[in-house]
């Protein structure tokens, strides 16, 4: 499997010692990615679908379901459903 460049790094608003980056996976949809989830020393890997809307796959904490952000490109944000915030940097 194949990944660009990432689409981008992000610091949650309430604990900027958790990341979470973006990567585009080369297999020709243009909507499929790869999360990689950094807390601490510790890395997670799954699996997302790009769009105005990002979906995360097993996003730790909520296994088991689909997890939902919208995207701001102008405010550099991801808002998640539960009200985080996580901004690009």
């Amino acid at each position: 499997m194949q990944f660009e460049s990432p689409i981008g790094v992000w610091k949650e608003s309430t604990n900027p010692k958790r990341v979470i980056i973006i990567r585009q996976v080369n297999n020709n949809k243009g909507s499929d990615c790869i999360v990689e989830f950094r807390e601490g020393g510790n890395i997670t890997s799954f699996t997302g679908t790009a769009g105005a809307t990002f979906t995360f796959n097993n996003f730790p904490g909520k296994e088991n379901e689909v997890v939902a952000a919208k995207m701001n490109m102008f405010k550099r944000t991801l808002t998640f459903d539960d009200g985080i915030v996580w901004t690009k940097y």
